[in-house]
Parts: structure tokens; C-alpha cells; sequence
């Protein structure tokens, strides 16, 4: 494969495709750009949302790319970790809402075009119950006098411009939630070569929900719960699946067509006196359709010595290959059928002192064979194989 590149202003933590034609992909650190895609891909828009030493550590088109969610490590007094909501309707960034999130490492994510999910805690006195929350965008219209407009994330967290409802309670859970995503099973009747939908059954969502157990034990899991946004009332759960893994999660993506979840693992190992991260990362991919089966897993990836800290890496998955790391500065790319190494690439410069640890992969949702890499280099790069550039 060969690669374009752009230059950026930060180290980049987080790059996705938008849904619709694919005009547009997004990376995040301080500051949220989306880049019109194409033979010439050029910034479109450019907004910083918090300052040093505060970061982006995720983002999410909704599917009508009218909206971005971000999530927000804010390293300042008034609040800790935030999601905002960004308009991208008016040829530009607004911020028009914004949630605590009570939850740290909870990155949140969409339920449709105007209702994102959230995780608080509860007015109980349990420190192991907390609720899973869906918030939607009341009827908005932006302002352009209104002065807050454009400004500081913490200017809208007293805006009261989310109707917030309680899906589940979790009660009991000695776990953190951390990475949640949300699957359409109509997603699964969708033409991908004719590009139609064709018989959709059922709106059924289900979350899929990565937990981090609060003692750094071996006992994370990823759950499955069917959530019901007609119930009336708030329900305590029963998991439909349940896959308990020795691991703790870097990063998660749900393929296109809803049949596939991608997870980057550090496994955890322990004696007598220590729990630490083993070396190896393993990538993991659970086919939705075939949950009963055992998931796929990838694991000749090397990137991190023997530590206690994570480092965040957010891998691909399309029809027929995963895109994961290896070395710090190298992208695998898996043929997911033969479980072979089809691919090794680069982001290392010639001559370049020090590597660059790789932070996100991206598949082109309509084209597996283009692929979106961003690292710790500053660089966006875009690889094509040589039968799609021979076709560009």
C-alpha cells in the first residue's frame, strides 16, 4: 500500500470516517478538524475544544452527520470528564450541548441522530450502582447572538437543553463502564453491493458494553443488554450475552454493517504482590451474527513494554481484513480469513530519532481498501492499495 499524509498541529488520538458519502473524516486531541476526503483531501473546519493540559480522547459522527459527540478530559477545576455535542450543520463547529459524565472513562456514543447515551451515578448510597442514560437534544436553534455560542464547553453544562431518561439500572457492579457501543440489528438487512435496504424486521437496539472491574482484576468483561426506549420505567438488566475476558480494553470500533466489534486488549497477569499489563496487545473481533462461537483473535502485536499505564489505540475491522498496531509506529494489517499479516505499515520518517506510537486505524466504510492511520508523528495518512490507486 502506498500513503498520502498531512501534517497536523498536535499528536492525534482518534480518527473516524462519517457515515452518509464519505465526504468527511475527523481526528481529535485539543482540537476537533474535519477533512473533506477525496483525490485532494483538504481541511474543512477546525475547532478547538479545550485547552492544555485537557484532551479530546474520542469522537462520533451521528449517522445524518449533522452532529459530532466528543468526549473531554478536562483537567480543570469546574468539571472532570464531559461529553459535548457539536453542530456541524452551518458550515461550521458549534458546541450546543454538553453532559458531566460522572462515569470517568466513559466515552458515551449515539442511539440515533439526536439521543446520545451517558453513564452517571445514582442517588443511592451504593457506590456499585450507577444508570445508563440516553440524552436527547431538545428542539434546537442556534443563536448567533447568543454570546455563548462557540465558547468554553463548561457554558453549556447549565443549559438545559437535554431531555435525559434513565434506560438501565446497573445495580450491584463492582465495574467501571468504559466503551460502549450500540448495535441496529436492521443494519444486518442492508445491500451492501446494491446499496439498499432491503426487509428490515425488527429496530432492536442492543448495547454492547466494555466493563473494567474497580479492583484491577482479571474479571473485565464485555456485556450485551437489550435496551427498550418505549419502557416506561427503568429496568435492572439481564444480559442476553456476556464474554468475560483477563484483559483491559485500549479501544473499540463496530464495523459499518453492524456484524462486527473490534477490541484491543492488554491482557492482565498477577502474583503474590502485583497485577500488571502484559507486553503483547491482542486484537480481538466478535462476530455479531455467531456470538455463540468463540471471537477472533490477532495477537503478534508488540507495541508497549511491561507497565501499569494503557495506552490508547482504537483498531478497524472491515469484510475481509483488521487494522491494528504492532511495533509503535507500524500498522498490521490481517487478512481476517487466513489470520496472516497481509500488510506492514510505516509511520516512521527516514531519519526520524524517536518512533511515533500509532493512536487510530479507520477503514473507508465503503472501501476496504483505503485506510486512515493518525500517530503520535502529527501526521494523517492515507493508504490506498495499488489496484485502488491505479483506479483514483
Amino acid at each position: 500500500m502506498e500513503d498520502t499524509w498531512k501534517s497536523l498541529t498536535d499528536p492525534v488520538l482518534l480518527v473516524v470516517f462519517s457515515y452518509l458519502d464519505v465526504r468527511e473524516l475527523n481526528i481529535a486531541s485539543r482540537t476537533c478538524k474535519i477533512w473533506r476526503y477525496g483525490h485532494d483531501t483538504a481541511l474543512m473546519h477546525s475547532k478547538q475544544i479545550v485547552d492544555n493540559p485537557s484532551y479530546v480522547n474520542y469522537v462520533e459522527f451521528n449517522k445524518a452527520e449533522t452532529h459530532l459527540l466528543v468526549h473531554c478530559v478536562c483537567r480543570e477545576d469546574e468539571f472532570f470528564n464531559t461529553v459535548a455535542i457539536l453542530s456541524i450543520e452551518k458550515g461550521a463547529i458549534q458546541i450546543v450541548a454538553a453532559r458531566s459524565s460522572e462515569i470517568p472513562q466513559f466515552r458515551g456514543t449515539w442511539l440515533s441522530n439526536n439521543t446520545f447515551l451517558n453513564a452517571d451515578t445514582t442517588d443511592s448510597s451504593s457506590p456499585d450502582d450507577w444508570k445508563l442514560t440516553a440524552c436527547k437534544l431538545m428542539d434546537e436553534v442556534l443563536d448567533e447572538n447568543d454570546p455563548s455560542l462557540g465558547l468554553r464547553i463548561q457554558n453549556f453544562l447549565s443549559k438545559k437543553n437535554l431531555d435525559v431518561k434513565i434506560l438501565l439500572h446497573m445495580e450491584g457492579m463492582a465495574f467501571y463502564a468504559n466503551f460502549v457501543k450500540v448495535i441496529d440489528w436492521s443494519e444486518w438487512n442492508y445491500d451492501v453491493a446494491n446499496g439498499q435496504q432491503t426487509n428490515t424486521t425488527t429496530n432492536e437496539m442492543v448495547t454492547a458494553l466494555y466493563l473494567q472491574s474497580k479492583n484491577l482484576e482479571k474479571h473485565n468483561r464485555i456485556v450485551f443488554y437489550k435496551i427498550n426506549l418505549d419502557s416506561p420505567d427503568p429496568v435492572a438488566p439481564q444480559p442476553i450475552k456476556t464474554i468475560v475476558i483477563n484483559s483491559e480494553c485500549l479501544g473499540i470500533q463496530l464495523s459499518e454493517d453492524h456484524r462486527c466489534l473490534v477490541y484491543n486488549l492488554r491482557r492482565l497477569s498477577a502474583d503474590e504482590y502485583n497485577i500488571w499489563h502484559e507486553k503483547e496487545v491482542v486484537t480481538m473481533v466478535i462476530n455479531l451474527k455467531k456470538m455463540e462461537e468463540k471471537p477472533e483473535t490477532f495477537d503478534d502485536n508488540k507495541p508497549l513494554e511491561n507497565s501499569f499505564n494503557l495506552s490508547y489505540f482504537f483498531p478497524s475491522v472491515s469484510t475481509d481484513l483488521v487494522a491494528n498496531e504492532s511495533d509503535p509506529d507500524i500498522v498490521h494489517l490481517w487478512d481476517r480469513h487466513s489470520h496472516q499479516i497481509v500488510s506492514r505499515l510505516s509511520h516512521r520518517l527516514p531519519n526520524a530519532p524517536t518512533q511515533n506510537g500509532v493512536s487510530a486505524v479507520a477503514f473507508h466504510p465503503r472501501d476496504q481498501e483505503v485506510l486512515v492511520s493518525v500517530a503520535d508523528d502529527r501526521k494523517l495518512r492515507i493508504w490506498m492499495s495499488t489496484n485502488r490507486q491505479r483506479h483514483c
